[in-house]
């Protein structure tokens, strides 16, 4: 028996190195024995002098492995030896997962920061957010104090003194200041905001942490900032207190046949922009003050049209502002023929003079025309209403600022709803701060497909290249210049790189009604290709168009692109925009790349909302309260 026990060690180990007889062994089950870990084995060097390879270089065929399974030998190692220095290789350890940590905003909802952003902390003011880093934590003296009592009563009381973890650690953002690196803990990121200027992309100043400087310029502006509140929000306060009479319940049963006569079926977004906007005509004393943001063709214009038909048959007079001849002739058009039949005069007032404008002028006055369809005209000085109830404002961003002024005028104490695809900064700040009542159309109707969009540089060759892929597949294509004197050149480019297309061009100053009429004469299908300014931005709706090129995109808005894209798509056909930049003498700014690298990511149906939140974050929101603030914003932050 003691020779017995003297030679297994022997026997085992010549078998578990012999690799004629080690492919005859089963594995073992050691895994109750040993603990799991590997072993490396290392060949013998066919040069002496040569040193053994390093243990990094090991490899799976000279590897053995004591796992709980067994032992997995290799099936024709080599003659090997083993190695008695210890590895100096540890266990990989996967990457902890990506974090991109959000901060706040003055409207109430979070953005995510990137490396290089610049936020402001409450305390130290303006810094540039670096990275997430794991830092250890480190106790009070109250918490060492602590421990260190409990374990002396463990000790007293007989018991084995309590073991804490000799290291806990935290996830802290990484933030940059002029004199030094602030680390915020990730559930402290409450105290940060991300810092914006008023209207441009500017790089601020870094603070610096331990300089008092950060805390006088905050209470400066503070103080300047609480004087122009007040007298911006002294409006909407005096809009809030503002009484009118509700409108009456018992007329909506005429509501209710008025809405049979929509012929499509509402998309759910639809009817709640359609119930809230009935809550506040008919349940509200005060006046209503609503912004509807929808995509193109998502329904907002069916939407306008019941709170109009319920101003009406409440004897309120009602307007319908667009901001283009094209778009009110659209709309003047629908309402029409969608209020047939119901007894309201309806009307359209554009610019110009003449018999017609002044019986609409004379109509309005008396009270004898119900709702006019109009562009600026309507704010021109001369037109006065009877009895107006309702203004419903489209595309506000197409207005200057007088407009706008003389619109606070007219729509004092009375509803206002405002549509838009892209709401501007101001406005959507407004309305995500709470200032306004928001309601958001994301339902697209159905086989709406998104349109395809494309950053890329002028290029003559694939402007020709989309146009004729377009034609070929039976379509039209629009091509969109910044400028009238852009015209004549891109004519001439678009007759040599596609020989014997047929083009119209439309822009804002042919003669009157010229435009109207070559886009009609397009969308009849007698032209291939629609060269225009931006008179095609709204109101234009050919669902045979699903090719737009835009020139110059770098010049652009990004609520001008959006509208622009909204031309095209308006089928179940996959429709394509391509936006083409010029890198020119000065290049590009970044600004421009930042809103064309914006319309390129959000391509899905109802990104108008989330466009316009970009926007806000590129250019910031502008004046918020109306009026120059004299730098405030670019101290401090937007949103600080």
């Amino acid at each position: 028996m003691t020779y017995i026990m003297y030679t297994m060690p022997v026997i085992f180990l010549f078998l578990l190195t012999n690799h004629r007889v080690s492919s005859f062994i089963q594995p073992l089950p050691l895994h109750r024995a040993f603990p799991k870990q590997t072993f490396p084995l290392y060949s013998t060097p066919s040069n002496p002098s040569e040193p053994p390879p390093s243990p990094d270089s090991s490899t799976s065929s000279n590897v053995i492995n004591l796992t709980q399974s067994g032992i997995n030998l290799p099936s024709t190692p080599p003659p090997t030896t083993l190695s008695t220095t210890p590895s100096t290789t540890s266990p990989t350890t996967p990457p902890p997962p990506t974090i991109t940590p959000t901060v706040g905003t003055a409207g109430g909802w979070s953005v995510k920061l990137l490396p290089g952003d610049y936020v402001v902390h409450q305390k130290y003011g303006i810094g540039r957010y670096s990275t997430v880093i794991t830092k250890d934590k480190l106790l009070k003296r109250e918490e060492k104090s602590r421990r260190a009592m409990e374990r002396q009563r463990d000790i007293d009381a007989g018991r084995p003194p309590r073991v804490y973890p000799q290291k806990e650690t935290f996830m802290a953002m990484e933030i940059e200041y002029s004199d030094g690196i602030l680390h915020v803990p990730l559930d402290k990121s409450f105290r940060l905001s991300r810092y914006r200027s008023a209207d441009a992309i500017v790089k601020p100043k870094l603070s610096r942490m331990r300089s008092g400087s950060w805390g006088k310029q905050r209470d400066r502006v503070k103080g300047m900032t609480e004087d122009i509140a007040v007298d911006v929000l002294a409006a909407y306060v005096r809009r809030e207190k503002t009484k009118r009479m509700p409108y009456r319940l018992d007329l909506e049963a005429g509501m209710e046949n008025f809405e049979r006569g929509f012929v499509w079926e509402e998309t759910e977004d639809q009817l709640k922009a359609i119930t809230q906007i009935r809550d506040d005509m008919v349940w509200r004393g005060k006046p209503m003050d609503r912004l509807v943001a929808g995509d193109v063709g998502f329904g907002k214009t069916e939407v306008a049209m019941r709170a109009l038909f319920r101003a009406c048959i409440n004897s309120r007079q009602a307007v319908l502002l667009a901001p283009t001849s094209v778009l009110a002739s659209q709309h003047y058009k629908n309402v029409v023929k969608r209020f047939n039949g119901t007894g309201v005069v309806v009307k359209l007032l554009r610019g110009g003079i003449g018999k017609e404008r002044e019986e609409v002028k004379a109509g309005l006055k008396n009270g004898t025309v119900g709702l006019v369809v109009g562009t600026h005209a309507i704010l021109g000085k001369g037109v006065e209403f009877r009895n107006l109830g309702l203004v419903v404002i489209d595309e506000e961003q197409r207005f200057g600022v007088k407009q706008k002024e003389r619109l606070k005028v007219i729509s004092s104490g009375v509803d206002v709803l405002t549509l838009s695809a892209t709401p501007i900064p101001r406005t959507l700040q407004m309305s995500l701060s709470g200032v306004r009542d928001t309601t958001t159309i994301r339902t697209p109707p159905k086989g709406r497909v998104p349109v395809k969009t494309t950053v890329e540089e002028t290029s003559h060759a694939k402007i020709g290249e989309a146009i004729k892929k377009e034609l070929d597949r039976g379509g039209q294509a629009f091509v969109v210049v910044p400028r009238i004197g852009m015209i004549d050149g891109a004519l001439e480019m678009l007759e040599e790189e596609i020989p014997g297309v047929r083009i119209v061009v439309a822009h804002g100053k042919m003669g009157r009604g010229q435009a109207e009429e070559n886009v009609s004469h397009f969308a009849a299908g007698k032209a291939d290709v629609l060269l225009a300014t931006t008179v095609i931005e709204n109101g234009i709706d050919i669902p045979t168009v699903n090719t737009m090129i835009v020139l110059r995109a770098e010049t652009f808005g990004m609520s001008t692109l959006y509208q622009l894209r909204g031309r095209v798509g308006r089928s179940n056909v996959q429709a394509y925009a391509i936006l083409m930049y010029d890198q020119g003498i000065g290049g590009v700014s970044e600004g421009a790349m930042l809103r064309l690298k914006a319309m390129e990511d959000l391509q899905e149906l109802g990104a108008g909302f989330d466009i316009a939140s970009r926007d806000l974050e590129i250019r910031g929101a502008g004046s918020l309260f109306g009026v120059e603030q004299s730098g405030m914003a670019g101290k401090v932050g937007v949103d600080f």
